[in-house]
């Protein structure tokens, strides 16, 4: 299993950003290994909300489809995006501090069957990614 957190200060207001990330086709902009992110069904800021996310490599596309699992406006929104290879659990929180937010973005990834035995190599590149989604996040956040 890979896990990565990364926190972001913003001088934007906490519900402000909340709302901004958690309608998640947002990741697109600032994830620079994300190729595009749609809306695939259900109310955007709700639960059972859908968004299919392409990831974008070297070779073919990635597909990821996530689904809102849990929301707690303006603070926390989990969402679970699952493929053939893995399951990644992706929990965005949002704090409010005296003039902006703080904004953590905990990734966990899961490889499926056989793949588990790439672990090891998961770790280190969900590292390398989670980096550039944090630079990417923090310049997102702060224009």
């Amino acid at each position: 299993m890979a896990h990565y957190a990364g926190t972001v200060v913003s001088w934007r207001s906490a519900r402000d950003a909340f709302e901004d990330l958690a309608d998640f086709r947002s990741v697109a902009t600032w994830d620079p290994g994300v190729a595009s992110c749609d809306h695939t069904g259900g109310t955007i800021g709700e639960a059972g909300c859908r968004f299919r996310v392409i990831q974008d490599t070297s070779g073919p596309d990635v597909a990821i489809d996530y689904r809102i699992t849990e929301i707690a406006s303006p603070h926390r929104v989990v969402l679970v995006g699952s493929n053939a290879w893995l399951v990644s659990i992706d929990v965005i929180t949002v704090e409010a501090l005296p003039s902006g937010c703080e904004v953590t973005y905990d990734a966990t990834i899961r490889l499926k069957g056989p793949l588990r035995l790439l672990d090891p190599l998961m770790r280190l590149g969900l590292r390398r990614i989670g980096e550039r989604a944090e630079a990417g996040l923090r310049t997102y956040l702060n224009p």
